[in-house]
């Protein structure tokens, strides 16, 4: 199980302007095929670290044709990390299973369901948004 901040903490931690620097690109996730992974920190506008981490995950599965964009923001503490932010959109070629597989968005401890249309964004669409 996931641990999550309050949603008025996660609304505070990213509510100034940061910014995620030398970013290491895309990686490949060994154990699944078609899934890479980013994961960078994130500093302050005076280029101090601010105790967070942005993860973002992509994965196209060759079986099953779908893709899933996990977008995240994660609080680092010394026993793990905190889910401050996570964009969550998944793409099915046939009609989505249920209502939770639905484009969605956490702020802290709070889920929100998302349009269904950004069921159809593009990657671009996703990263901008999460931006």
């Amino acid at each position: 199980m996931m641990n999550d901040v309050a949603a008025a903490e996660a609304q505070d931690l990213i509510s100034g302007p940061l910014a995620c620097v030398d970013s290491p690109g895309w990686q490949p996730v060994k154990m699944q095929p078609g899934s890479c992974f980013i994961e960078v920190g994130v500093l302050d506008q005076k280029g101090m670290n601010v105790r967070l981490l942005v993860q973002l995950i992509f994965r196209e599965s060759p079986t099953t044709h779908r893709t899933t964009y996990k977008f995240s923001v994660f609080k680092r503490q010394v026993y793990g990390s905190e889910r401050v932010y996570q964009l969550s959109v998944e793409q099915w070629p046939t009609p989505i299973p249920d209502a939770h597989k639905h484009a969605h968005e956490h702020f802290g401890d709070q889920r929100t369901m998302i349009p269904e249309s950004w069921d159809n964004w593009t990657y671009e669409d996703v990263l901008a948004y999460f931006c």
